[in-house]
């Protein structure tokens, strides 16, 4: 039996694994911490994020208006044209799938697309997880490796 404080300590320690990136993707000084999949996106974040947290995500950015009010260091890949599905994928120029990195803070934000590069999406499950790897280059360097991130249902095609 645990203790009465012990009880909510677990229960954080528990879902704090929750949207893990399940792999090694690093590089250009992004480290992601989580990673979800849904509808056309599949987002990875250097901060803890909850899928709520994810509301913000679209498939266009008013270049203008910051998306989110909170500090955000994110990895968006769009499916331009469909939603998540397995294969591999060139996400330079004009493709069908496409890679940004997004960063911001306060009223100053950026959109850094991927020059070149990769996406392979081994599996996806509705409702479970995309497993896939990445080789891109941004201006600011190259990020790869493999994942595995949960769904999240704030990420859907209505975007």
């Amino acid at each position: 039996m645990l203790p009465p404080l012990a009880r909510p300590l677990l229960a954080l320690a528990l879902l704090t694994g929750c949207g893990g990136v399940g792999g090694d993707l690093s590089g250009a000084s992004f480290d992601p911490v989580v990673g979800y999949w849904g509808g056309p996106f599949v987002v990875f974040s250097t901060d803890t994020l909850d899928c709520i947290d994810l509301w913000w995500v679209a498939k266009d950015y008013d270049e203008d208006e910051v998306p989110w009010d909170q500090a955000f260091d994110v990895l968006q890949v769009t499916f331009n044209d469909s939603d998540v599905v397995e294969g591999s994928f060139d996400v330079s120029g004009v493709s069908p799938v496409s890679a940004s990195r997004l960063t911001g803070s306060g009223e100053s934000w950026e959109i850094e697309d991927a020059t070149s590069g990769v996406l392979t999406i081994d599996s996806v499950k509705d409702g479970g997880k995309a497993k896939g790897e990445m080789d891109i280059t941004l201006a600011s360097g190259a990020v790869g490796g493999s994942f595995a991130v949960k769904h999240c249902v704030n990420l859907t095609s209505a975007y």
